[in-house]
């Protein structure tokens, strides 16, 4: 049996991070492995953890989920994420904050609770976003990382 998520029906909003780690064109996606949306291509990110910078959990995530270090480049934005059940009940709500980032040496991995990690270009973004493959907004953050990279 699998245990409750503690994250859902919170009484306030967790605080998460994401890297958009971009290379030549592409961006770094993680599969996910655990809830919410998991088995979804995303960003590498998490919660903020106690004492904390926002860049500090950004590039930890990076490592974490990709064995990856990065350095951030640029702030992508900020938005909620918040989600009802049926009822109309806040089942999760994350304040996010996404950052560009820029990879350090060597290759991804798929670590922590990522099941597969890949570079997708803009062509791969489109055929992810038309499968649904994708958490909410990935796509278009990706597509807007990119761009920001090549400047």
């Amino acid at each position: 049996m699998t245990p409750p998520d503690p994250r859902a029906f919170p009484d306030r909003p967790f605080v998460g991070v994401s890297a958009a780690c971009c290379r030549d064109g592409t961006i770094l996606l993680v599969k996910r492995g655990k809830p919410p949306y998991r088995g979804a291509w995303s960003l590498p990110g998490g919660l903020v953890e106690l004492g904390e910078t926002l860049h500090q959990a950004a590039l930890r995530e990076l490592a974490e989920e990709t064995g990856l270090s990065g350095e951030i480049v640029d702030f992508l934005e900020a938005f909620d994420m918040i989600s009802r059940d049926a009822a109309g009940r806040i089942e999760r709500h994350f304040v996010l904050t996404v950052f560009v980032v820029r990879p350090g040496a060597g290759e991804a991995i798929a670590a922590d609770d990522a099941e597969a990690v890949m570079w997708a270009d803009t062509a791969a973004l489109a055929a992810l976003d038309a499968a649904d493959a994708m958490t909410p907004g990935t796509a278009e953050r990706a597509r807007r990382a990119i761009a920001l990279s090549r400047r």
